[in-house]
């Protein structure tokens, strides 16, 4: 199964533990809410129009007791009596009659119900026939008045008081043990709850690991394997491979990355089979080079001999043209010469890459030594900033700044004072030097191709040269792993840029 899949299978499941979880959790908290509201409902309405039913039971009995046995009655008093009689027991008796439509209540809580509107419909008889005989303070003056009064509120009014309070504590009773019931309903499904989640969690947790095992499993182990073939591939076998015994996408990496380690393989061996093919090519051109060397200068020193020896006893004789002619052949032999010479140094640049540390401007003031005499004769200023230590070769980085001094005070204006600045820039993880000038300057069409190798710009008569100096300078900066360019106009001088490494 791929990798892909088992993540799918995976997560499929985990997704179903949670919808499992979701649905018996949507269900208990149904049922917790379904018993919250038969609390809200039944049991708390219930209870609280009981426990008001109790109190304006006591309440009443008071007033009429106060009302039958006092002499007078205060205005308040009679108020509250009226109130009581007129509004709050028959509301009270509508809110008890409500009670009656409950499924929960059994038969002797319907009698209940009842008897407590029973007796309260007799005790606002018995106390409104009471207050119709004590209307005024006159009728408290009245001994027949107050005579049938006491009769009617001992026929009736305490056994009333006292039944009534035994049904409603009857009710209260009832209410309270269905209370504790839907209490212990609501409890017991938020334990549920709290159960179901807490064991879906363990299950979820216990799974998602036993899942992230065995998916590390099946991915972290051929990852190792691949990660030890790279390695050994860097450390440059690449004949390994990878053994993988699944079918999964670790599978196909593997099998890509085998082809990969194969086709490696094959190319450097193709590389080292061309490496020791071009290794002997080299080895023929620097036998080539030696002697193509060393026979073209052997008739080139014949000829510059024999025209010196033509110059010597027949100088003379030639005349005119002949004697152009002769200084013609002669020079253009020398130029022969410079160029063999020029192109044997070229060859041998890179040969010997052995780097050391130096200080470069040590490397610099030796260069300007060696051109002290020309720097006098041009009048030339020359300004070198302070310069960095570098890894190279000594001979290679004395051409480089050589070449570029030498053709900044070759190509320098006529009749402007002339300077020449070398400096040294750091930037990230290498030196960018710089050798600046304000001489004749390069149209933007030649700024590449002046660095390829007997390029010249100028006529040979007006400025000497091979034109092989900046050809050198770009494979010296190219053998120190850098790169060189120019920035430069017309009549505005000058500025050669390389970089080294740090």
């Amino acid at each position: 199964m791929s990798i892909r899949n088992k993540l799918i299978l995976s997560f499929g499941l985990l997704i179903g533990i949670l919808v499992v979880e979701i649905t018996l959790n949507q269900l208990i908290s149904n049922d917790a809410a379904k018993t919250y509201q038969k609390l809200k409902e039944e049991a708390f309405p219930a209870m609280k129009t009981l426990e008001k039913y109790e109190a304006i039971n006591r309440e009443l009995f008071l007033l009429i007791s106060t009302k039958t046995f006092n002499s007078t009655t205060s205005f308040e008093e009679q108020n509250r009596l009226n109130g009581i009689l007129d509004v709050e027991l028959p509301y009270l008796k509508s809110e008890i009659a409500l009670l009656k439509r409950s499924s929960s209540n059994a038969q002797s809580e319907l009698t209940s119900i009842n008897k407590i509107i029973e007796i309260s419909d007799g005790i606002i008889q018995k106390a409104n026939r009471i207050n119709s005989l004590l209307l005024t303070k006159k009728d408290y003056t009245n001994a027949s008045k107050m005579a049938q009064a006491k009769n009617i509120y001992d026929e009736g009014i305490p056994a009333f008081y006292s039944d009534l309070s035994t049904e409603i504590v009857k009710l209260l009773i009832h209410y309270n043990e269905l209370l504790e019931i839907y209490q212990n309903e609501f409890t017991e499904g938020l334990k549920w709850l709290s159960n179901i989640i807490l064991i879906t969690g363990i299950l979820g947790v216990l799974f998602g690991l036993l899942v992230a095992f065995q998916v590390i499993q099946s991915i972290s182990k051929p990852i190792e394997e691949l990660k030890d073939a790279a390695l050994e591939i860097s450390a440059g076998n690449y004949e390994v491979s990878v053994n993988i015994d699944s079918k999964d996408e670790i599978a196909r990496l593997a099998s890509s990355f085998n082809m990969m380690a194969n086709s490696l393989n094959e190319s450097f061996k193709e590389i080292e089979e061309n490496n020791i093919e071009i290794n002997l090519k080299n080895k023929e051109l620097e036998e080539f080079a030696y002697i193509a060397s060393h026979d073209l200068q052997e008739p080139l020193r014949t000829v510059t001999s024999f025209i010196d020896i033509l110059k010597e006893e027949y100088e003379k004789e030639l005349e005119g043209n002949g004697e152009v002619y002769v200084n013609f052949i002669f020079e253009a032999a020398i130029r022969m010469r410079n160029l063999i010479s020029a192109l044997l140094d070229y060859s041998k640049l890179g040969k010997t890459k052995e780097f050391q540390e130096l200080d470069l401007n040590v490397v610099v003031k030796s260069c300007l030594d060696d051109l002290s005499l020309i720097i006098s004769d041009s009048e030339v200023v020359i300004e070198v900033g302070d310069l960095p230590k570098v890894k190279g070769t000594e001979i290679g980085l004395r051409v480089l700044f050589q070449n570029l001094i030498s053709n900044a005070i070759k190509f320098r204006k006529v009749g402007v004072s002339s300077f020449v600045k070398i400096s040294a820039t750091l930037e990230s993880d290498h030196w960018v030097f710089c050798v600046n000038d304000n001489g004749i300057g390069i149209h933007k069409a030649y700024l590449e191709k002046i660095f390829v190798i007997f390029q010249r710009l100028h006529a040979k008569e007006k400025y000497e040269g091979t034109g092989i100096g900046l050809a050198h300078c770009r494979k010296i900066v190219e053998i120190h792993n850098g790169n060189i360019w120019v920035e430069s106009e017309e009549n505005e001088g000058s500025s050669f840029y390389f970089t080294i490494p740090v």
